[in-house]
């Protein structure tokens, strides 16, 4: 999505007398209309008997509304940086209080913190006012803020916990390294009744976040804004609900609200004032089970879906967004799904046929309006997606005696190994016999934990033998 962007935070010692206020150190954005982060969305994916809809209200939906997954794009915000301890309340200071290095600079007497109010809708209006006047841009938001509902029906056998399992920020499609954005997980259950609050369960940050004064933020005591400790969720596992009885369905509401963090000590005019590209936020839901745990910090790690470039082209009629031309990824006559978002395809800006190491991947989600199809919101995806040079599997190619077979009696198959080749790590192995040797039908497979995975369109065959008729 489109905000200034995939998100992020800092903090300081606040040093208060009976006579003077002192100046100290905050990583705050000074007055400088180039220091944003443009353009977020957020992916969510569902596991197993975990469907997402995209209705935001305090009552649960229709259950038709659910699917397995769901790309948020409506949300865009143009974000500065604001403090807060527990995702709920909100600070900004006042720009020309900042210095170039981020420090906050407060004169004596003057209180540079203001609250930005949401408790009703004058205040809010005021406090959106005074946020853009502060920074001299409008349209400037303090965070931005997804909300969903999720229906989970628990299959594992016995009670189980429902967890946000990842969640993990990008730029331009890779792994971001900003630390300033905090993401706050509120979770509510409305299997039953509608929410009447928002329940905090998580505030998280990146690995290697550090606020001025550790873990504090700017938060209210007494009325006043002040350098206190972060809320005790910080940094705790992302647990949904706990304990889903077996077999049960509930359906929760869950907001997932982003911020700069002004306190955070990377939180500056040089940290993000090119940061101009796309931000994205992705996370998975699941139970828990042996192999998953509640997410408690924000990672960077995106999954990684390798294109065999012996099985891929590129498609010749591109679509138009913005001035740029997307081009279909296309395996054989159709065109490639994107893993984990539903409606999307995959397509690139390249214009020729070959796909290689440098091609640029975006997600391109389809809708129908009126018996027509059109697309939206390009997302770089070229991380996720990248290009396998073919292995070039000839008919000199050895294949060894040595083999695994997998399965009893007359459902035995027997795999040998192919010499010296690998995919990736992986051993490539056929059910070609080391008589008969490659031929261009030749099945390609690797093998782990006991199971065979047809991997031939990663490879390249003999060519077909030609008989001369006489």
């Amino acid at each position: 999505m489109k905000f200034t962007r995939k998100i992020v935070p800092a903090l300081a010692l606040l040093i208060v007398s009976a006579v003077l206020m002192t100046t100290a150190t905050f990583a705050w954005f000074s007055m400088n209309t180039r220091a944003t982060a443009t353009g977020m969305q957020m992916g969510t994916e569902a596991g197993d008997n975990v469907l997402i809809s995209a209705e935001s209200g305090m009552t649960k939906a229709a259950v038709s509304t659910f699917k397995n997954a769901l790309v948020i794009s409506a949300a865009k915000a143009n974000l500065r940086p604001v403090s807060s301890v527990d995702g709920a309340n909100f600070y900004f200071v006042d720009a020309f209080q900042v210095a170039g290095n981020g420090s906050a600079m407060a004169p004596s007497g003057y209180n540079p913190y203001t609250k930005y109010d949401t408790s009703d809708a004058e205040k809010l209006a005021a406090s959106q006012t005074a946020f853009e006047n502060n920074y001299r841009k409008a349209g400037i938001k303090p965070y931005v803020e997804y909300a969903f509902q999720v229906m989970a029906t628990n299959a594992e056998g016995a009670a189980a916990d429902l967890v946000i399992d990842s969640i993990a920020l990008t730029y331009n499609g890779s792994a971001s390294v900003q630390t300033a954005f905090r993401v706050a997980v509120f979770a509510n259950d409305i299997t039953d009744a509608a929410a009447a609050t928002e329940t905090l369960v998580t505030i998280l940050r990146q690995n290697g976040a550090v606020n001025h004064t550790a873990n504090s933020a700017v938060g209210e005591v007494s009325g006043a804004p002040a350098i206190t400790a972060v809320s005790d969720k910080r940094d705790s596992g992302a647990t949904i609900a706990s304990n889903v009885p077996e077999a049960a369905t509930k359906f929760y509401r869950v907001v997932v609200r982003v911020w700069l963090e002004g306190e955070d000590t990377t939180c500056t005019n040089a940290t993000f004032a090119d940061l101009d590209g796309t931000w994205s936020l992705d996370l998975g839901i699941s139970f828990k089970d042996a192999s998953h745990t509640a997410q408690s910090i924000l990672n960077s790690t995106v999954r990684n879906v390798a294109l065999p470039a012996a099985s891929y082209t590129i498609g010749t009629t591109p679509v138009a967004i913005d001035n740029t031309l997307y081009y279909p990824v296309m395996n054989g006559e159709a065109m490639v799904p994107v893993a984990g978002m539903t409606g999307a395809y995959l397509f690139t800006t390249q214009a020729d046929g070959t796909l290689g190491e440098t091609t640029a991947f975006f997600a391109l989600t389809e809708e129908t309006y009126n018996g027509y199809k059109t697309y939206h919101y390009p997302i770089n995806v070229t991380p996720q997606y990248s290009v396998v040079a073919a292995i070039d599997l000839d008919a000199a190619t050895v294949i060894d005696t040595d083999s695994v077979t997998i399965g009893a009696d007359e459902s035995a198959v027997t795999y040998y190994v192919i010499e010296g080749k690998k995919l990736g790590d992986a051993q490539l192995y056929t059910t070609a016999t080391p008589v008969d040797g490659l031929v261009n039908d030749s099945v390609i497979y690797t093998i782990e934990d006991g199971v065979a995975t047809d991997v031939t369109a990663y490879c390249t065959l003999p060519a077909a033998a030609e008989e001369e008729l006489t």
